[in-house]
């Protein structure tokens, strides 16, 4: 909010000064100014008009309040089904890996014994 003020600040500046920096008599940039800040007032007028029914139609501040509040809630809610569902997704691979892990190392362990096995028979027929 603070960049859109001092953006607004900044064009009113602007403004002012190129009013008073133009070749006009006093008089027509006293009515300019005076139109302009009257043009300005008008519109921020209206967009109050325009928060104060938002605020009404919400039911009052509390009503914006709580709608936000019950926003925040959703948000969090899903963030949280985002987090559990990665979680098991994670969980599920890593079963999947053990499992694998398992069954490469069974593998391994029958190849070595029945190697060894035929290695001991080698040895023992001298062959």
């Amino acid at each position: 909010m603070s960049r859109f003020l001092s953006f607004m600040a900044g064009c009113g500046a602007g403004i002012l000064a190129g009013m008073v920096l133009a070749p006009r008599s006093g008089q027509e940039l006293r009515t300019d100014i005076s139109n302009k800040v009257h043009e300005g007032m008008d519109k921020l007028n209206v967009k109050v008009e325009e928060g104060r029914r938002f605020v009404e139609d919400q039911g009052g501040i509390r009503g914006v309040v709580e709608k936000g509040v019950e926003r925040g809630k959703n948000v969090a809610k899903m963030g949280m089904d985002r987090v559990r569902e990665s979680v098991e997704d994670g969980k599920a691979k890593l079963n999947d890996s053990l499992e694998a892990g398992k069954s490469r190392l069974s593998e391994a362990v029958e190849a070595g014994r029945t190697e060894y096995e035929q290695q001991r028979n080698r040895d023992v027929s001298g062959i």
